[in-house]
């Protein structure tokens, strides 16, 4: 079962629009993807193309990965009747993630960012403007700037499950659940 993270879209310098469907797999499964993205294309020219599936909507199916040293993209093969699924619960702190992340990079060189599945993590200010993800351990990566405003209503809040995209420089936080419910990246 694949809980739809978030929606990303953007235009390419081709004049098509690039949708991208994040979702996460709700299986304790380790052998399987925590992540997969379903990737659409549509001409700029035929107006506001909508996403397929909505943010938090879950998704009973099964994704079928393209081939890679590093499964990311997928098709979605079939689709059941959905039922309501728990956010998944990864190790908690943000080396787990990260040492993932070092192992996909290791298998393909030119990886341009990565999706961590985080928990047991908090959002702190870093600076003015900055945002920062931390764990217990005392690690912590860079949120990009550009989510401080629509992260800010997360600022103060504890044991957070997040899906972000890392390039190993910052993350952009994706979606969260939190104790009082679950948060999705608007646009």
């Amino acid at each position: 079962m694949w809980i739809v993270a978030a929606n990303l879209s953007e235009v390419q310098p081709d004049k098509l629009r690039r949708l991208e469907t994040w979702l996460v797999n709700t299986g304790d499964d380790l052998s399987q993807p925590r992540a997969a993205v379903l990737v659409d294309f549509v001409p700029v020219s035929g107006g506001g193309a909508g996403f397929p599936f909505a943010p938090g909507e879950t998704i009973d199916g099964e994704v079928v990965f393209y081939p890679s040293a590093a499964p990311l993209r997928g098709l979605l093969a079939s689709r059941k009747t959905a039922a309501t699924a728990t956010w998944p619960r990864p190790l908690p702190g943000l080396a787990p993630a990260l040492q993932d992340y070092t192992a996909r990079l290791a298998a393909l060189p030119w990886l341009d960012r990565w999706p961590l599945l985080l928990a047991g993590v908090t959002l702190h200010t870093a600076g003015k403007g900055a945002l920062a993800i931390t764990d217990k351990a005392g690690d912590a990566i860079a949120v990009e700037r550009s989510q401080f405003d629509q992260l800010t209503p997360l600022l103060g809040l504890d044991d957070l499950s997040l899906l972000c995209l890392w390039d190993g420089r910052v993350a952009q936080v994706l979606a969260a659940e939190t104790a009082l419910g679950r948060w999705h990246q608007e646009g």
